[in-house]
């Protein structure tokens, strides 16, 4: 069974954690409006323990065993309109806007 999880990617700031508003990605400018930035899947290991045999009392049959699962990402970044519009025409604000997002995306997953 897949997993599905939403990151939003923004700044650090003094706008509340789980408040509505947050500096633009690129400019900081305060903005609400948000822009899907890609959709992955990864594979995420958990512990899961089983016991090999009947006898309940020995605790030497009990071996834990990482389980993959499949978890669907879907990053969301907090951008306002004026670089929402700028980011297709201008290459190197693309560039500069894709780094951040793979570099913020890698500081979640280490």
């Amino acid at each position: 069974m897949k997993r599905f999880k939403t990151v939003y990617l923004y700044r650090d700031s003094d706008f509340p954690e789980r408040g509505w508003i947050h500096p633009c990605f690129l400019c900081l400018a305060p903005t609400g409006n948000l822009v899907h930035y890609k959709t992955e899947e990864r594979t995420e290991y958990s512990k899961k323990k089983i016991n090999n045999s009947n006898n309940l009392t020995s605790f030497t049959n009990i071996k834990n065993l990482l389980v993959p699962k499949k978890v669907r990402y879907e990053y969301i970044v907090y951008m306002c309109r004026c670089c929402d519009k700028k980011i297709p025409t201008t290459p190197e604000l693309k560039l500069k806007f894709t780094s951040r997002c793979e570099r913020y995306i890698r500081s979640i997953h280490r």
